[in-house]
């Protein structure tokens, strides 16, 4: 599902969303952890981690890999980190 495909109240959503993790990161030397990110939007590990992955796919983040899975995400350095 793409950004365009979604209700404009959905997508407003979205976009604060992503502010909201742009900050997130920044504050965190430009790296979020799924866990931190649940805990921050008060939602599941998987929900955070689905949204963290749709923003790996929109080019904002850039998995880092543990050894066996995905443990944090990387603000890429093309990213508005304005948060806007």
């Amino acid at each position: 599902m793409s950004l365009s495909s979604l209700p404009a109240d959905e997508s407003g959503v979205w976009h604060l969303r992503k502010a909201a993790l742009v900050q997130m990161a920044v504050r965190n030397r430009d790296v979020v952890k799924p866990a931190d990110v649940a805990k921050q939007f008060n939602v599941s590990g998987r929900t955070a981690a689905i949204w963290l992955r749709r923003f790996e796919q929109e080019g904002l983040f850039t998995a880092v890999s543990g050894k066996s899975r995905v443990t944090a995400y990387a603000l890429n350095d093309r990213a508005d980190k304005s948060g806007t």
